[in-house]
């Protein structure tokens, strides 16, 4: 009888259930980038994405391994990079490293289950982006 109720336990888990938390939503799919912008002032300025840059896909795996795939180049640099990830305890700034140990935060503007959108810092500038599954 104990036995068939943990089957039936692991039976419910379903791949298909929709995500319920950020950590759920951020490792369900590939992320692809639809917008980046420079905030300004306050103000979010549109830095109109490249079509190459469409179709990039971030991936955060469950095992917190993290696959940025460049699918279409748009010049020679353009290279993929793998690395970690981890997820702040507060969930709200995922910390993402890559293999050449290069670090990146990124504070969750918001997340749900098709949408990501995350703020940063780089080179003294603050920018926006926004990606979808």
């Amino acid at each position: 009888m104990l036995l068939l109720g943990v089957m039936a336990s692991f039976s419910s888990c379903n791949k298909n259930e929709e995500p319920t938390t950020k950590l759920d939503y951020l490792t369900r799919a590939g992320w692809k980038p639809t917008k980046v912008e420079q905030i300004k002032n306050g103000a979010l300025v549109d830095l109109h994405l490249s079509d190459c840059s469409k179709d990039d896909v971030y991936k955060f795996n469950t095992d917190r391994t993290l696959n940025f795939s460049v699918n279409t180049k748009c010049d020679s640099t353009d290279i993929d990079v793998n690395g970690t990830w981890e997820l702040s305890g507060d969930e709200y700034t995922i910390i993402m490293t890559t293999a050449a140990g290069e670090v990146q935060a990124v504070s969750i503007v918001s997340l749900d289950n098709d949408n990501l959108v995350y703020s940063y810092e780089k080179g003294g500038r603050k920018f926006q982006d926004s990606h979808i599954h």
